[in-house]
């Protein structure tokens, strides 16, 4: 499916309607420096819930330590702004 999260009006627009909505769902991630190397040698996997895999704790190839991705659903398929309630969530979960 290359069109994604537009899929839907790419339906409409190919067959004249569509009978479902692409509805987005938001992952956000908080990526922390450090001048020491991590620690962190294996991804730290939460127990899924039913409508999450949860918030992965990991390290990335740069020393950083990168926590999530959430999964919030939202009403807005152009919101790429960051939610700063959530971020504050994720540096908590860190």
């Amino acid at each position: 499916n290359a069109a994604g999260l537009w899929s839907d009006i790419v339906q409409q627009k190919g067959h004249g309607t569509s009978k479902w909505t692409a509805k987005p769902r938001r992952g956000q991630y908080r990526i922390y420096s450090s001048k020491h190397s991590t620690s962190i040698q294996h991804p730290i996997q939460p127990i899924p819930t039913q409508r999450t895999k949860g918030i992965f704790v990991f390290s990335s190839l740069y020393d950083q330590i990168v926590v999530g991705p959430t999964a919030l659903d939202q009403d807005s398929k152009t919101d790429r702004s960051i939610d700063t309630q959530v971020a504050d969530e994720l540096d908590a979960h860190a």
